[in-house]
Formats: structure tokens, C-alpha cells, sequence
């Protein structure tokens, strides 16, 4: 067997297990359908006659959703049978993406934005749960590939989906675009209704669902680690994801060639995020906090990159590597929080973990034309390389950080 093939093989390991394989393989079919919903729901506004301004609602609604509902799932999926909350919230999606497919083309938008903000109460009720199940599913000594097939399968269906989306929506127009999306939610609760209850997680005591909120920030502010990198995520995604986000198409426009240099410049990323989730199952170390910050580098090089007006070839090679580093990130941060923090606080520090990523982004992206309009694209985007080194960088001072747990080294 080559070397691929032994990566291969490698990465498939957790599929031996039955448990993981029906937690994986739901969440695989779903997630094809994930990219199909806002590509379907924004054509499904224009050709309602919505027009952008009812583009803009949705998207708001969704993201609202998220802010508000992400801590209230990590309470409950740390006070409920997870199994049971993760079914019930794509039931709850089913069931939401078919009204809207059954909603008249001249319902009010306001239904449409209240039924949209539903599908994202859905989605913030999932996250925490699958995150917090993923680690009874598999033994210890295969978490990290286990986390490390999951983003592999996430980043894939995030490049197949797109396509797929605008195949439906090409074919059969947005509502039965949407029905598939809906489908996929329907398979996902066939195999989690296949698995196991896990293992009991220990006497709970109940409490308030803001007393239970306050224990989970109280687990993370004891463990030094995940606060300072919390907080580094919250500084990464106002001054520097929010200006990728909005000013990359701006930038591929005026000085890269356009819409194709944009579609370009993102599949390198994502291409480099499946890369680098393959690799990330792979890596063995002591001082995994340090490589996962170190390997977000690549990103303020991308950013710097923008910046600098470099042609569209080698842009898109930086974003090959910013896109593989943020997948080693990811898979050996959520591997590090699945082993230090305890099974019943888990679902908490996971909602706490994606609220700081979520908080500030609408406001964030609201700020960054006008950033750019008043300085200019080139200093926001290099404003937002600096922040990340430096969010990245300085907390690899604590040593919690470097080996990205609470417990000191042996």
C-alpha cells in the first residue's frame, strides 16, 4: 500500500466503529444539503420579488439565530439526552425548510425571516450536541481522527455543495432545491435514531438554564487555555475574517480578474482545508496548542497577500496553505477541548467556544466597508494580518496554550 493509501486507511479507522459510523454518516448526508439552504433561499427571495433587501433579511435572521440560540444548545445538550436534542433539531429543520417551500409567493417577508431564523435555531441546537456525543463514539486513541474525518467530510461538502445547490436550483428552481435540504435532515435522524444512548454522564443537578450558562463560563474561565483562545477567536473574526469575507470578492473584482479569480481563490481554500483536515488526523505531538496557532499563520499571509496586489496565482497558493492551517487548527482544538474539559460540561464550553466566533460578526461585517471607504482595502486587510499574528502568536506565552490543556506537564 502507498502512502496515500495508508493515509487513507488511516483516516477511515473510526468508521469501524458502528457508533461513530451512524453519527458520521448522518451528519455527512446533512451537511451535503447544509450549502444547498442559503444558496436556495436567496433565490427563493429574488424570485419572490424580496429583491436584495430580502436577501439581506434572511441571511440576518439565520445569523441572529445563531448569536442568541448557541448557548441555550450547549445548556441543553449538557441537560438532555444529546442524541434525542440532535434529532429534534433536524426534525425541527425538516419540518421549518418545508413550510417554507409551502409558503405563497406573497407571504409577507417577515414570515420567510421568521421561519429562516428557525432553521438557525436548529442548526445552534445541533452544533454543541454532535460536538459533545462525537467523543462516546470512539475510543480515546482515535478522537483526533475522528474529529480529523469529520472536517474532512465538512470541507468537502462545503466545495460539492455549492455546485449541487446550483444544479437543483438550475433544474428544478429553489423550492425543491429545498426540499432535498430537507430530505438530507430526514436521513440524518434515521441513523441517529439507529445509535446507542450513551453512557450515563454522571448525576446532574438541575439547575436555572442561566445558572447552567454561568457553569460553563466558569469551566472555561478555570481553564486558562480556552479563555485566552477564545478570546483570540472572538479578535480573529471582527478585524480579520469579517475584511476577508467582504472585501476578497471586492478585491478579485478590481484588481484580480474578477468573478472567476473569486471562485479561484476559494476553491484553493477549500481544497487546502481538505488537505489539511486529512493531515491534521496525522499529527502527533506534545505542544499541540503551538502547532495549531502557528499553522494560522498562512492566513495573515493570505490576508497580506490581498493586500499587496499579488497576481491571482500566487494569492491563490497562500490561500491553499491559509485554508489547510485553519483545518489543523480546528480539528486539534476541538480534539483538545473533547479530552480536558468533563463529558457534562461539554456541550457548554463547545456554545461558548461558537458564540465567541459568532458574537461580533454581523457587526463586524457592517464595519469593514466603511473601514475600507475611509482608509482603504489594502490597510483593513493588513490590519487584519497583524491581528491575527498577534492573536495567535502571544498566547502561545502560556503554556496551557502550547500543549492546549489544563493539566500541567508530565
Amino acid at each position: 500500500m502507498d502512502a496515500a493509501g495508508r493515509a487513507t486507511a488511516g483516516l477511515l479507522r473510526p468508521l469501524r466503529e458502528g457508533q461513530f459510523r451512524l453519527l458520521w454518516s448522518g451528519q455527512a448526508i446533512s451537511a451535503l444539503g447544509d450549502p444547498v439552504f442559503p444558496f436556495a433561499i436567496a433565490f427563493l427571495a429574488l424570485d419572490t420579488g424580496r429583491g436584495a433587501a430580502g436577501v439581506g433579511v434572511v441571511f440576518a435572521a439565520r445569523a441572529t439565530a445563531g448569536a442568541l440560540v448557541t448557548l441555550i444548545g450547549g445548556v441543553l445538550a449538557d441537560r438532555l439526552p444529546r442524541r434525542y436534542l440532535m434529532i429534534g433539531a433536524d426534525l425541527l429543520r425538516a419540518v421549518v425548510i418545508t413550510a417554507i417551500v409551502l409558503q405563497p409567493a406573497g407571504s409577507p417577508a417577515a414570515i420567510l425571516a421568521a421561519l429562516v431564523f428557525l432553521v438557525g435555531v436548529g442548526e445552534s441546537l445541533f452544533r454543541p450536541a454532535y460536538s459533545a456525543t462525537l467523543p462516546a463514539t470512539v475510543p480515546a486513541e482515535l478522537l483526533q481522527v475522528a474529529n480529523s474525518l469529520t472536517s474532512v467530510t465538512l470541507r468537502t461538502t462545503s466545495l460539492l455543495g455549492p455546485a449541487l445547490a446550483g444544479l437543483l436550483v438550475a433544474l428544478t428552481g429553489p423550492r425543491v432545491a429545498l426540499l432535498v435540504d430537507a430530505a438530507t435532515f430526514l436521513a440524518s435522524i434515521g441513523t441517529l435514531t439507529l445509535m446507542r444512548d450513551p453512557a450515563p454522564r454522571g448525576p446532574s443537578v438541575r439547575r436555572s438554564l442561566w445558572s447552567s450558562a454561568l457553569e460553563g463560563l466558569d469551566a472555561v474561565r478555570r481553564r486558562r487555555w480556552i479563555a485566552l483562545m477564545v478570546v483570540a477567536a472572538f479578535a480573529q473574526v471582527a478585524l480579520a475574517v469579517a475584511p476577508w469575507v467582504v472585501l476578497l470578492p471586492v478585491v478579485s473584482q478590481q484588481r484580480l480578474g474578477g468573478s472567476p479569480s473569486y471562485a479561484t481563490i476559494l476553491v484553493a481554500f477549500g481544497l487546502g482545508g481538505v488537505g489539511g483536515a486529512v493531515a491534521a488526523g496525522r499529527v502527533k505531538t506534545d505542544a499541540p496548542g503551538t502547532v495549531a496557532c502557528l499553522c494560522l499563520t498562512p492566513f495573515a499571509l493570505a490576508l497580506a497577500a490581498l493586500a499587496a496586489g499579488l497576481p491571482l496565482p500566487l494569492v491563490a497558493a497562500v490561500h491553499l496553505l491559509a485554508g489547510a492551517g485553519l483545518e489543523v487548527y480546528n480539528v486539534l482544538w476541538a480534539t483538545a477541548l473533547q479530552r480536558d474539559v468533563p463529558n457534562e460540561l461539554l456541550g457548554r464550553v463547545f456554545a461558548i467556544d461558537q458564540v465567541g466566533t459568532l458574537a461580533l460578526t454581523p457587526l463586524a461585517y457592517a464595519a469593514t466597508a466603511p473601514a475600507a471607504q475611509a482608509f482603504g482595502a489594502a490597510p483593513v486587510l493588513l490590519a487584519g494580518a497583524v491581528a491575527t499574528l498577534a492573536s495567535t502568536w502571544l498566547p502561545l506565552l502560556d503554556p496551557g496554550v502550547r500543549r492546549f490543556s489544563s493539566l500541567e506537564a508530565g
